[in-house]
């Protein structure tokens, strides 16, 4: 069985010939993925990326290849497992990588390849549906365009952004190939993401065997969701906040408090009560925010039943009392992206064969579905995130050398408090806190430029000035904007 998964995986003539027969698509991720290796390396030095949350993986990858399982000091437990936050597994595969390569800018550019290699089975799943690889490219690339999409993938690191690869492939596998064996694979592996996905996996199940008449494999990925759930919810994330020092109660709970004080409580009460959350569903911003990420698709993905796959991570999103995910900012919008671009595809599809359907002659057929094609285009064209080429914000890059050259003379175990943004860039140790948190730290580093999360820049400039004058730092080094301050010795 291994045997026969690896030469379906890894047939290389088929690959080559796979390559040749559809260049233009390939070479243009190709130049894509370049271009946004390039970019997020630019971000990285110019200190666009944060502990919150990049080093936090980091550090958990790094020291679980020394034993300790997503070991990371930058949560209330200071020094405990992710897992007692997240449960993110799928994690554990980057593991070994980190005997060859480590650090955040390698999880920069996984989290690139990651997203990047999500196209390939999105564009075989619109070449199967639409019938030509013209259209197949345009979709493909408006998916790679799609700015909510480029959010969540410049945006440090974060697992979530896997959850498209995993789906498509897994979609691929079953729709188009009709291999199982291969979907299984990948849709445990999008359960891997994080703990909350197994709803998702849940109705997408429900969805399998309803409308795409896959009706065992719906049901073995709906039955494997629930099993996942309890498994994690109840056993798994409890047992590793225990070893934390903390309560055994989800940490996110509260964001959904109304509907029960459990995962498990509030998800048996929306299955036994579908409308108990209509009470808090604010219906007017919930369609300004779906109307915001289907108007660059045309809204193609409605004439399409897969749009009832958005529903579930919709309603989890919207009824959250944590801001960036009520308004499916950044790599929250993850769970929906890849049911909407599979409703894309699939609406795409409808909608050309009802045009074949009203009688219109070939000629003016193919030309209103070359106009929807090339709207679609040059309005993700129009609006992808080309800020992401605006010079100005990476003007902080130059100051790296400076930066390189402070943080050279701190000893790899000396306790250091900084700002998050700078934190990636400090050789890991056990005592690092991100300011205003001192807590006795031997040094202190700021940037004055950079960004100061979780301080505003007044707090910054009142913290400087109170450190400056303070009894128990001195100054030791300044280059530019850079202060590296030391604990005075008794």
């Amino acid at each position: 069985m291994r045997k026969r998964l690896i030469k379906i995986m890894f047939d290389f003539k088929k690959l080559k010939c796979t390559y040749n027969s559809n260049r233009f698509f390939f070479n243009f991720l190709f130049i894509w993925i370049i271009v946004f290796l390039i970019l997020r390396t630019i971000q990285h030095f110019s200190f666009g990326t944060n502990a919150c949350d990049l080093s936090v993986f980091d550090y958990g990858i790094y020291y679980s290849l020394k034993g300790k399982i997503m070991f990371e000091p930058f949560h209330a437990y200071r020094w405990g497992s992710h897992f007692s936050i997240h449960f993110t597994p799928i994690l554990l595969f980057i593991v070994p990588l980190y005997l060859i390569l480590k650090g955040p800018l390698f999880l920069l550019y996984i989290q690139v390849l990651i997203v990047g290699a999500s196209s390939v089975p999105l564009y075989f799943i619109a070449k199967h549906y639409s019938g030509n690889k013209k259209s197949a490219t345009i979709l493909t690339i408006v998916y790679l365009l799609y700015r909510p999409l480029l959010n969540g993938l410049m945006y440090d690191f974060h697992p979530e952004m896997f959850f498209p690869f995993f789906i498509f492939a897994g979609f691929y596998y079953l729709k188009v190939k009709e291999k199982p064996m291969l979907f299984y694979l990948f849709s445990f592996l999008a359960l891997l993401i994080k703990e909350n996905f197994s709803i998702y996996l849940f109705f997408y199940g429900l969805f399998l065997v309803f409308y795409e008449k896959k009706r065992k494999y719906g049901i073995i990925l709906s039955f494997l969701s629930i099993v996942y759930a309890l498994i994690t919810f109840n056993f798994i994330i409890p047992y590793f906040r225990v070893r934390a020092g903390l309560s055994q109660g989800y940490e996110f709970i509260g964001a959904w408090k109304a509907y029960g004080s459990s995962a498990m409580e509030i998800i048996k009460s929306v299955l036994l009560n579908p409308f108990i959350f209509l009470k808090d569903l604010n219906i007017i911003r919930t369609l300004l925010k779906l109307f915001d990420l289907l108007l660059s698709l045309l809204f193609l993905p409605v004439f399409s039943v897969f749009s009832l796959l958005i529903i579930p991570p919709v309603l989890i999103c919207i009824l959250s009392r944590i801001p960036l995910m009520s308004s499916f900012e950044l790599y929250y919008v993850a769970p929906l992206i890849p049911f909407l671009f599979l409703g894309l595809v699939h609406g795409y599809s409808n909608i050309s064969k009802h045009i074949v359907k009203f009688d219109i002659n070939t000629k003016k057929a193919l030309r209103i579905k070359e106009v929807i094609l090339i709207l679609l285009l040059v309005i993700n064209i129009a609006n992808t995130k080309w800020n992401l080429f605006d010079l100005k914000q990476y003007r902080l890059l130059k100051d790296y050398p400076s930066f390189h050259s402070v943080v050279s003379i701190i000893d790899k175990d000396d306790s250091i408090a900084s700002l998050s943004s700078l934190i990636p860039h400090i050789s890991k140790r056990r005592h690092i806190l991100i300011l205003p948190e001192i807590n006795n730290a031997k040094y202190i580093l700021i940037h004055t430029k950079a960004n100061c999360w979780p301080m505003k820049k007044k707090e910054l400039s009142a913290f400087v000035k109170k450190v400056k004058n303070s009894d128990f730092y001195k100054l030791i080094k300044q280059k530019g904007d850079i202060y590296l301050f030391e604990k005075k010795q008794k």
